[in-house]
C-alpha cells in the first residue's frame, strides 16, 4: 500500500536525474562561457592589432626622408675608399638600436626574402632576388627557435607640428637646426642653389659643409623632416607556448616617438600578444617588386670601378608589406597582411 510521498528509491532516483541534469547544464554553460572569452578575447586582441596597423599606416603617410629632387635617396652610412664610416642626416633607418627600459634593443627590416632560382643552378645569385615576401612557412606559426621567428622593425621621421614648423620658420634655431634641411652659400660664390665650384661634386650624402645636405648642388629649399618614429617588439616573457597546433613565444608591439630639438622620447605599447611582425620595404621597378634589404641605404666605395655605387639609391621609390599575427588564449591566431603604397612622401629635397 502506498503512502502519500516519495519512496527512498524513488527519491534516490530523482537525485541521480537531478544530478545528470545538473552536470549537463553546467557543462553546456562552462562551454557557453568557454566560447563566449574565447570570442571576446579574438575580439579584444584583434580590435587591438587593428588600432596598430592603423598607427603605422598613418605614420608611414606622413613619412619624411633625405633625397635629392632627382628621386635619389641619400644614404644612411657611407663608407669610404679606405674603409672608414659616416651617418649622414637621413632619417629612414632599415636596423636601428632603442634604448627601452634599460635594455638595447636592435632590429632590422625583414630578412626573409623570395628567390626564383630562374637559371635552375640550385644557387640564389643576386639577380634572382624578387619580390621579397613572408615566406608562407612563417604563417604557421610553428617556430623551433628565435631566429625562425620574424620580429623586424624600422626607424624613420614624421610630420612637424604647426607649431614647430612655424616656429622654424621664423627663425628658430633649435628647430631649423634639427629638422630644416637649406643650402647656404658655403663658398662665397653669390649663389645658394646652384654651386659655381662644387664643394662636393659627389652626390655621397656626406655633409661636408654643415649644412645637413650633401653639398650646394642640386638646390634644396624648404626640405624638412620631422619627429623620429621606430616600432620595434619586446619580449612579454621568456615563455614558449605550444597551443593550437602552433609554437611561438609572445612580444609587445612598441612605439617610440622622439622628439630631436626638445630630447623627449615616449614609448606607446600598441598590442600584446604578438607573434610575428614582418616589416619588408621594396620598389618597384618596372611592374616588378625588388626587395630593399636593410642594408640598402648603406653606401659603400666600389674599388674595382673606382667610385661609389649608388645603383641601389637612385630611382628610389618604396612601398611596403607589412604582416602581424597575434595569438588568442587558446592559441588561435589573428592575422593581418597589407601592401602599403604611400600616396605621397613628404620629400626633403625639392
Amino acid at each position: 500500500m502506498r503512502k502519500n510521498g516519495f519512496t527512498i528509491t524513488e527519491a534516490l532516483i530523482a537525485i541521480f536525474i537531478f544530478s545528470i541534469v545538473s552536470v549537463a547544464i553546467y557543462s553546456s554553460l562552462s562551454q557557453l562561457m568557454e566560447y563566449s572569452e574565447t570570442i571576446r578575447n579574438k575580439a579584444e586582441i584583434g580590435q587591438e592589432v587593428d588600432i596598430a596597423f592603423s598607427t603605422l599606416m598613418q605614420d608611414i603617410s606622413s613619412m619624411s626622408i633625405v633625397m635629392t629632387p632627382q628621386k635619389n635617396v641619400v644614404p644612411l652610412k657611407v663608407t669610404d675608399s679606405n674603409g672608414n664610416t659616416s651617418f649622414t642626416n637621413q632619417t629612414l633607418k632599415f636596423s636601428d638600436s632603442i634604448n627601452y627600459k634599460g635594455q638595447t634593443i636592435s632590429f632590422t627590416t625583414s630578412e626573409h626574402p623570395k628567390w626564383e632560382d630562374d637559371n635552375n643552378d640550385g644557387d640564389r645569385d643576386p639577380d634572382e632576388l624578387k619580390i621579397g615576401t613572408l615566406a608562407s612557412s612563417k604563417y604557421d606559426v610553428d617556430f623551433q627557435s628565435e631566429s625562425d621567428i620574424p620580429m623586424d622593425g624600422i626607424s624613420f621621421s614624421i610630420g612637424l607640428s604647426d607649431t614647430d614648423y612655424n616656429a622654424g620658420v621664423n627663425g628658430d634655431s633649435s628647430i631649423r637646426n634639427h629638422y630644416f634641411l637649406y643650402y647656404r652659400d658655403d663658398d662665397g660664390d653669390g649663389q645658394v642653389f646652384v654651386d659655381g665650384e662644387p664643394e662636393d661634386p659627389e652626390r655621397d650624402g656626406i655633409d661636408d659643409d654643415g649644412d645637413g645636405l650633401d653639398g650646394e648642388d642640386p638646390a634644396v629649399e624648404g626640405g624638412v623632416v620631422g619627429y623620429r618614429v621606430s616600432y620595434f617588439t619586446v619580449e612579454m616573457n621568456d615563455s614558449w607556448f605550444e597551443l593550437g597546433g602552433h609554437r611561438y613565444k609572445k612580444y609587445k608591439l612598441i612605439r617610440r616617438e622622439y622628439k630631436p630639438h626638445t630630447g623627449g622620447e615616449r614609448f606607446r605599447v600598441l598590442a600584446d600578444n604578438i607573434v610575428v611582425f614582418s616589416v619588408l620595404p621594396f620598389k618597384v621597378v618596372k611592374d616588378q617588386r625588388i626587395y630593399l634589404s636593410p642594408d640598402t641605404l648603406h653606401l659603400e666605395y666600389d674599388s674595382d670601378e673606382g667610385e661609389y655605387n649608388y645603383s641601389r639609391l637612385n630611382n628610389f621609390n618604396l612601398n611596403f608589406e607589412i604582416v602581424i599575427i597575434a595569438v588568442t588564449n587558446p592559441g588561435s591566431l589573428i592575422k593581418f597582411k597589407r601592401v602599403f603604397t604611400p600616396v605621397l612622401f613628404h620629400v626633403s629635397g625639392g
